[in-house]
């Protein structure tokens, strides 16, 4: 009895035995095995999200990078150098920050344990907020006499009010038979008529300017000589190379070519019916007379 006691023990003892080989067995064979997820697993894969984000110059995304071993598992606490492949457009920070340079395309990487993932990013520049156009900055009308040409100014801004440039404008005329308007912006009266609006577009944003063409007459000086103008009647009225602008507040402006040559002046004037006196700043005056339209010029006394 004791005989068949001890010979049981001594096989339960030997069966257990047994198991704790296997079961040690299984644990070393899994330890040394570098395709798992253990501490000594090697990086397989790295993935960049988000992959294709967008942003403006000077705006910012936030990029990061999983890193994964063959079994698709995901590896954690690896290091991840960040580089971008053109700073020119965008740059980005070891904690894959990405801040938008210029406007363009690049490809931002992430590297770990020699393997790498990328992400495309997309710079463009700040909207357009705002347009403006007009003779200059503080007008957004004029007066062109026929013939004459006139550049419109346009200024384009974003929404903190910043002047943008190298954007694309197009320009139309709501009459080009009466003013047209060039691909930069040159408006040329064609036709006395009008108000002619000119739209400017950028983005999708617009600005408008309201151009009136009018028909040109003469200065005549008595001994001969024509001197082109343009007839007044519009509190826009501009000056132009080689015309006497009259403006209905009273004041006139303009360059005036005779024998002695050219002469810049400018002052005021007076209309009693086809009688036009001008008087320029420096005291001198000249006396006209409105025939249709011709003034003709009875009295010079202008000096250079």
């Amino acid at each position: 009895m004791s005989s068949v006691l001890r010979s049981t023990t001594f096989g339960s003892v030997a069966h257990a035995l047994a198991l704790s080989c296997v079961a040690l067995l299984t644990v070393a064979a899994c330890g040394d095995d570098n395709g798992g997820s253990g501490p000594g697993a090697a990086v397989a894969t790295v993935a960049v999200t988000p992959a294709t984000p967008a942003i403006t110059v000077g705006g910012a995304v936030q990029l990061s990078a999983s890193t994964r071993d063959s079994d698709g598992d995901v590896l954690t606490g690896r290091s991840i150098t960040w580089t971008s492949l053109n700073s020119g457009v965008a740059t980005v920070t070891q904690a894959g920050l990405v801040t938008g340079v210029g406007q363009g395309t690049v490809v931002i990487r992430a590297t770990s344990e020699g393997r790498s993932g990328e992400a495309t990013v997309t710079v463009t520049g700040v909207p357009v907020s705002s347009v403006t156009i007009g003779p200059d900055s503080a007008r957004t009308s004029a007066t062109v006499a026929v013939g004459d040409s006139l550049p419109l100014q346009i200024t384009l801004r974003d929404a903190q009010g910043n002047v943008l440039t190298g954007r694309t404008v197009t320009y139309q005329s709501s009459n080009p038979a009466v003013v047209s308007v060039s691909d930069n912006g040159l408006v040329k009266a064609v036709t006395a008529g009008g108000p002619v609006t000119i739209t400017a577009t950028s983005e999708g944003r617009t600005a408008t300017a309201t151009i009136n063409a009018i028909k040109p007459f003469l200065l005549t000086q008595v001994g001969g000589q024509n001197l082109p103008a343009p007839i007044p009647g519009n509190p826009s009225l501009v000056v132009v190379g080689g015309r006497i602008i009259l403006y209905p507040n009273g004041r006139y402006a303009g360059r005036i070519n005779y024998q002695t040559g050219p002469v810049v002046d400018e002052g005021t004037y007076t209309q009693s019916g086809t009688q036009i006196v001008l008087t320029s700043t420096t005291g001198t005056s000249v006396n006209a007379t409105l025939v249709g339209n011709v003034l003709t010029r009875s009295v010079f006394t202008f000096v250079q």
